[in-house]
């Protein structure tokens, strides 16, 4: 999915100019990638990031992220707070604004879906990355440390109990360190799926 975005085929006879748009047309769906492995985020709350300081999100000396901006209301899709690996903060800090610059994605995922050869149903829809980051930590988590795998999926309101040994939410240092471990992997097969693409910045809108 990354090397989609960042290394796609090039057809022949392909210009460098039709290769770079190529590459940029993805930018909006890479940024959904990006964020959502590094938060494991439902893919409402994905769009929703901005580093806007009015909305109180980005805290970029504590290197956490309220998944839910100041003045929206929680509902039972709790958006909690969660820390942020150190691959994706310095792309955190570069952005101004929504992280993810357009209102769906989903065109561009379907795309992507058809291009892939990847089912068209609802398994492999904008979930499929949450879905995939919660089994993947699962399997590196104990059931002591899946209380914190728990926390970011926003299935647990954390308490009392489960904050103890923790400072304060967000601090969930072995979901952290699991979502680091992930997200080197992807590193280590599509090598710029972290790095910075510069766009033109614009302003948010309607549709891919």
């Amino acid at each position: 999915m990354f090397r989609y975005c960042t290394n796609p085929d090039r057809q022949i006879g392909e210009s460098k100019k039709a290769y770079a748009k190529k590459i940029k047309q993805r930018t909006e769906l890479l940024h959904f990638l990006q964020i959502s492995v590094s938060t494991w985020a439902r893919p409402d709350a994905a769009h929703d990031v901005s580093t806007d300081p009015k909305r109180r999100q980005w805290d970029p000396e504590q290197r956490k992220l309220r998944l839910n901006p100041k003045g929206r209301t929680q509902t039972r899709k709790f958006r909690p707070t969660v820390p942020i690996a150190r691959q994706m903060a310095p792309l955190l800090n570069a952005t101004t604004g929504y992280y993810v610059n357009v209102a769906s994605v989903r065109q561009a995922w379907e795309g992507m879906q058809s291009a892939l050869g990847l089912p068209g149903d609802r398994e492999s829809g904008l979930k499929l990355i949450r879905r995939s980051m919660a089994q993947l930590a699962r399997n590196r988590m104990t059931r002591a440390e899946w209380i914190e795998g728990k926390i970011m999926l926003g299935h647990n309101r954390p308490d009392q109990s489960d904050l103890y040994g923790m400072d304060e939410p967000g601090d969930l240092p072995r979901a952290l360190e699991v979502t680091e471990q992930i997200i080197d992997e992807i590193i280590m097969l599509a090598p710029l799926a972290f790095a910075k693409i510069d766009a033109d910045p614009e302003a948010k809108s309607d549709s891919e």
